[in-house]
């Protein structure tokens, strides 16, 4: 069943050709030809063609070759990102652990050098007590031996002064006087 519409001069016709008749007179007004307009319009459509065939799609094909490399590149910058990312953790593990080796190693080193330290020192002190008790004995040797001589010029005086008094008699004046002057040869020895 077609449609039917009542043109403007009141006759009965199926709907496609009003439309045809209208296009009809909008061609004549613009004074468009309608076998130019089917050969232009078939030329149209030959140049579409072949426009597609070999210009389009080329270049479809170079534009999904083109997006299928971006893709695979952007895939590729994406795991290297996630290894760098891997490896920058990586690389913070390792010196998070050489610096807590370093800390370790710096601590030991630090116990090393103030046990060597307190070592020297206690060496260093035993030594000066050493020498310390050495000079003590040492100023007691010379104590030992001053007494020693000491008792001998006693002993010696005493004879001497007994032998003095023993050849002559001496007063009390005299014996003083002998006394001092033993005293001061003593003292200048």
């Amino acid at each position: 069943m077609t449609r039917r519409c009542r043109g403007v001069s009141g006759e009965t016709r199926p709907h496609w050709r009003i439309t045809v008749d209208v296009l009809q007179g909008l061609l004549d007004q613009l004074n468009i030809k309608g076998n130019e307009l089917l050969i232009q319009a078939i030329g149209f459509i030959i140049l579409a063609f072949l426009l597609t065939k070999f210009l389009l799609r080329p270049i479809n094909n170079v534009l999904e070759e083109r997006t299928s490399t971006i893709k695979s590149d952007l895939e590729d910058a994406e795991k290297k990102k996630q290894e760098m990312m891997e490896m920058r953790e990586e690389y913070e593990r390792r010196i998070a652990n050489i610096e807590a080796e370093a800390r370790e190693r710096i601590q030991e080193a630090v116990k090393v050098a103030q046990e060597a330290r307190d070592k020297m020192l206690e060496d260093a002190r035993q030594q000066a007590e050493r020498m310390l008790e050495r000079g003590r004995e040492e100023i007691e040797r010379e104590q030992q031996k001053a007494i020693v001589e000491m008792r001998d010029q006693v002993a010696d005086l005493a004879v001497e002064i007994a032998g003095r008094i023993i050849e002559r008699s001496l007063d009390d004046a005299a014996h003083r006087t002998l006394i001092d002057d033993m005293l001061n040869d003593v003292a200048l020895n």
